[in-house]
């Protein structure tokens, strides 16, 4: 559908990362519980804030699709930037958890 008609497949991609964005956070807080036991509080609430920002962000798009369209590339940009900084502090707080 994006090789052969360029207009929908944008509308298609501004549809489904909000989708993505709500579904990922949604994932990632069932999971808060089990962070809160082996992780700490700390990293349990960055999770928990990252996520909640997340899927507003995520209906903030679907719910104006034009500033989707303006700032996918820049908010899409900052969001995984933060979910990679969530994600390697997770996995080294795991690793200091790890006994030999």
């Amino acid at each position: 559908m994006i090789l052969f008609n360029l207009m929908a497949g944008t509308w298609v991609l501004i549809i489904l990362f909000p989708i993505w964005f709500i579904t990922h956070c949604i994932a990632r807080l069932t999971h808060l519980s089990f962070i809160r036991m082996f992780v700490g509080s700390i990293y349990y609430y960055f999770t928990l804030i990252v996520n909640i920002l997340g899927i507003i962000l995520g209906f903030m798009m679907i719910a104006n699709p034009f500033f989707s369209l303006l700032s996918a590339s820049y908010t899409i940009g900052i969001y995984l930037l933060v979910l990679g900084i969530d994600s390697v502090v997770f996995g080294l707080s795991l690793l200091s958890m790890r006994r030999y």
